[in-house]
């Protein structure tokens, strides 16, 4: 035995529902704006220069950039070089050992020219 009836809701309780469903999705919709407009820096690896390793620490680099998940500048080693009587410290993917030479390049952040690390880059930039 079937019996038809429509279920009646009453504006308060729409008004209620539209009320809380707005204050539960606005934030997480301009949370998740805010995520998607965040870019990284545009950079450039410039002015490569020929330098000597004189240490080779054991820790790891330090992250350079906005913590957003995997949106940092880093790299897993990080050693100091000499050039010209000046040292740097340089971020890298393989290990570098104290006396070998190298060939580094310097982060340029886009077009303002500022120097964001160095990094050890292929030998061939440096002939």
């Amino acid at each position: 035995m079937e019996t038809r009836y429509k279920v009646r809701i009453k504006t308060k309780v729409k008004v209620r529902l539209i009320a809380t469903m707005t204050l539960i999705v606005l934030p997480l919709a301009l949370f998740g704006l805010y995520l998607f407009e965040y870019k990284t820096p545009q950079v450039e690896i410039r002015n490569h220069f020929p330098a000597e390793v004189i240490e080779f620490p054991k820790w790891n680099a330090p992250k350079i950039g906005k913590g957003i998940y995997s949106k940092y500048v880093g790299y897993p080693y990080y050693a100091a070089v000499n050039y010209k009587g000046e040292t740097y410290g340089v971020g890298s993917f393989k290990p570098l050992y104290p006396g070998t030479k190298v060939c580094i390049g310097a982060v340029v952040k886009g077009d303002s020219n500022e120097v964001i690390n160095y990094v050890n880059v292929d030998l061939s930039n440096c002939s």
